[in-house]
């Protein structure tokens, strides 16, 4: 016998509901990019960089402040170390990540109540994030050409409570870049990788907080070595369970005094809602140029005055 067109209405209905009232299954964390531009600036690769970001997501009033730092030293002829490190405030707005993704939660087995339901219990968190350090340097890649190799792992140390821009887990991301040459200062660069993320020894997060997946990208502007330069960026991260982030990026630096350089960015996020953490996200960068090759003491002088003025002295 058909139902009434009133009972499908209502089954409908229902339906809907029940999706509307469904948490979120997916989630994306915080995970910056390597400094890309160290691998194709010679003076950048013996220096340092200061940055303050700020991340806004309208429909959960999430918004978050970073100030970062970042050592850069040069390994081989074109590439450097380096180190980060990043102090947050994030404003939860009284909506905590674990209750937009209650599935990220860990879970007793044996004793669910002893899980915090109230955790973090603040809606303002502050604190430092996990230092992150890494490479960058050149990779002849077979088939594939000249390219860049950047490697950055994290820490497990931090605040959990940051989650999900930052958390002491142990985190990996492995990415290939290929610059490609166009016209005059014009290049373009395609970009592949691989991110990992473990949970450490947190009791409230559950490795679903952290999914895994492919990276990729295309970029097309000025070369990272200009002096000054303008590159729009298109990003994609692919993470297991379905939360996927696609992400516009629009970068320029300028030079000051001393070699030393300006950056500005602005980044929209268009992945899928339940997954973002921001929708937008502005950065004032700060890099500071390290002492040039060419002023920098040569190891005959060093010698000449390690032994010139006692030397003779003691003579």
């Amino acid at each position: 016998m058909a139902r009434p067109a009133r009972d499908w209405l209502g089954i409908v209905l229902l339906t809907l509901a029940s999706l509307e009232s469904t948490p979120a299954l997916a989630q994306i964390h915080h995970a910056d990019e390597v400094p890309w531009y160290a691998a194709a600036d010679t003076a950048s690769r013996r220096g340092a960089s200061f940055s303050y970001d700020q991340f806004r997501d309208p429909d959960t009033h999430w918004r978050a402040d970073r100030v970062g730092l970042c050592f850069l030293l040069p390994f081989g002829e074109r590439g450097a170390f380096f180190v980060k490190e990043d102090y947050w405030r994030f404003d939860t707005a009284g909506f905590a990540a674990l209750e937009r993704w209650p599935h990220a939660r860990e879970i007793d087995l044996e004793d669910p109540e002893a899980v915090d339901p109230d955790w973090p219990g603040e809606t303002m968190i502050a604190g430092f994030g996990r230092p992150e350090l890494g490479l960058v340097a050149p990779l002849r890649l077979p088939l594939l050409g000249r390219g860049d190799l950047g490697l950055l792992v994290g820490l497990p140390i931090g605040r959990d409570e940051l989650y999900p821009m930052s958390a002491s887990c142990l985190a990996a991301r492995v990415d290939w870049r290929r610059p490609i040459d166009l016209v005059a200062d014009l290049q373009g660069a395609l970009r592949i990788g691989w991110e990992g993320t473990s949970a450490a020894n947190g009791e409230q997060l559950a490795s679903s907080a952290y999914p895994d997946g492919p990276r990729f990208g295309v970029e097309l502007g000025s070369r990272l070595a200009a002096r000054r330069g303008l590159t729009v960026a298109w990003s994609a991260r692919e993470l297991a369970g379905g939360p996927h982030s696609r992400r516009l990026q629009i970068t320029g630096w300028l030079p000051v005094a001393g070699g030393h350089a300006v950056q500005l960015q602005v980044a929209r996020e268009l992945g899928g809602k339940a997954d973002r953490y921001a929708v937008w996200i502005v950065g004032l960068g700060w890099r500071l140029a390290g002492l040039p090759r060419d002023l920098e003491p040569s190891a005959a002088s060093r010698r000449q005055f390690a032994s010139s003025p006692l030397d003779s002295t003691s003579r």
